[in-house]
């Protein structure tokens, strides 16, 4: 499952196709036009009762921003809930047309 957002103006290709192995979250993962890994902008929360195919954005992005565009690109919508996880609080996300390759 591949995708195109925006980010602070720069272009990036994203992709989730696998999930972590703490739990049953999907990554997404973040690559630079060129194909080169730019980082993973979700984060694996254990704790938090996620249900199928949800996950949390990551507080090293912009929150909002990502959200918006992953519903732009129809990867995710957003389910008004928040994983809490230390002082952090991150809002969660369904991805739409999941289908994992392998656990993280």
């Amino acid at each position: 499952m591949n995708h195109t957002i925006s980010i602070y103006g720069e272009q990036y290709s994203v992709q989730c196709s696998r999930k972590y192995n703490a739990n049953t979250q999907p990554v997404i993962e973040i690559f630079e036009v060129n194909g080169c890994p730019a980082g993973v902008i979700s984060v694996c929360i254990p704790s938090h009762p996620f249900t199928e195919n949800e996950t949390a954005i990551s507080s090293d992005v912009p929150q909002e921003e990502v959200m918006k565009e992953l519903e732009r690109t129809g990867l995710a919508t957003r389910t008004g809930e928040v994983a809490l996880s230390g002082f952090g609080q991150y809002p969660v996300v369904k991805i739409l047309g999941f289908e994992p390759s392998v656990k993280q």
